[in-house]
């Protein structure tokens, strides 16, 4: 699998945030932390967007930190009127519907931060309601350390260039979280729920919830179980249940009876994956018979919500593979 990864990096590249941001500004001290630039957050009933601007007009995306891809509406790269490319022959993916293309924005502000030549995702027509915003995931910010500060509702950008534990500024009571970069620049802490680990997407636009199937096979419980309460049933005919968790966390971070909901889904998704890639095989591409990978990244057992999140100032050191979490108004 490791010369599949190099192989996918190459189809995709990794978007950096230019230099230009940092032009002039004086050469980094040791362990000194730099800031780039910072972004306001907006966050309105528990759904986090930011400001964008192409092309001279802002625009407010969906910043997620559970996704690691960059996406926007078919509708939205027309009005733009963007270049587009199909990808790369016999890579395809599922998200909100199969997505063929990517659409090349020239130039994108990031507040004060310019990027040039952009690769997003397009999310063809008819794809689902939840598929028609410009949304933002954590790929685009692959060379640059990230601080969400939820108190403030700030999002800045920081220099990797910095000493091993040595990010956190704000406080000096904060507990490291390392984490699992998955394929695409997926992000994912481990945790323990119960005393059992534990793999954590962070939803900024959703609430804490984790499926029935997961329970069955981490807890050995399931809807006729004690303690398990029905909510509700939603209009797609899932239902949806509270159980009485004790704790979230690991040795030196607890959260007191967190407030997860279970979604009445059996299967686990063993694949681990919430986006799935077909492409080549690269061992056998002189076969007659053409192989294929089925690649999945994004999987977690637990989907950590905006409820928990919003109470948190979270710093992600890339390199370090650690998130630095302290409460939100902590100093």
């Amino acid at each position: 699998m490791r010369g599949v990864g190099a192989i996918i990096a190459l189809v995709w590249g990794v978007l950096a945030v230019g230099a230009a941001q940092a032009q002039g500004a004086a050469p980094a001290q040791p362990c000194r932390l730099v800031q780039y630039g910072s972004v306001d957050m907006h966050a309105v009933d528990g759904n986090v967007s930011i400001p964008v601007t192409i092309g001279g007009v802002e625009h407010e995306a969906v910043f997620t930190l559970s996704c690691a891809f960059k996406q926007m509406p078919q509708e939205m790269a027309d009005k733009l009127n963007l270049r587009a490319r199909s990808l790369p022959r016999g890579l395809t993916m599922s998200g909100p519907g199969f997505i063929y293309k990517q659409a090349i924005v020239p130039e994108l502000y990031l507040g004060e931060v310019k990027m040039r030549d952009v690769e997003f995702l397009v999310i063809p027509k008819g794809a689902g309601e939840d598929a028609d915003q410009m949304v933002i995931g954590m790929e685009v910010f692959g060379k640059v350390d990230l601080d969400l500060d939820m108190a403030a509702r700030k999002l800045k950008f920081f220099s990797q260039d910095h000493c091993p534990g040595k990010a956190v500024y704000w406080t000096k009571d904060f507990t490291p979280v390392p984490f699992e970069m998955q394929d695409f620049g997926f992000v994912r802490p481990t945790l323990l729920l119960d005393g059992k680990p534990v793999a954590v997407s962070l939803g900024l636009n959703a609430m804490s919830t984790i499926r029935m199937g997961t329970m069955r096979k981490l807890f050995d419980v399931d809807e006729k179980s004690p303690g398990m309460t029905l909510l509700e049933t939603n209009n797609r005919g899932t239902s949806i249940y509270s159980y009485p968790f004790k704790t979230l966390g690991n040795e030196e971070l607890k959260i007191g009876n967190p407030a997860i909901r279970v979604i009445g889904v059996d299967g686990t998704d063993e694949c681990r994956g919430n986006m799935t890639r077909d492409m080549p095989d690269p061992r056998r591409l002189h076969d007659v018979v053409q192989s294929h990978l089925h690649i999945c990244s994004g999987g977690a057992d637990l989907m950590l919500g905006y409820s928990v999140l919003s109470k948190l100032h979270m710093y992600f050191s890339m390199k370090e593979k650690v998130m630095y979490i302290s409460a939100a108004n902590a100093h």
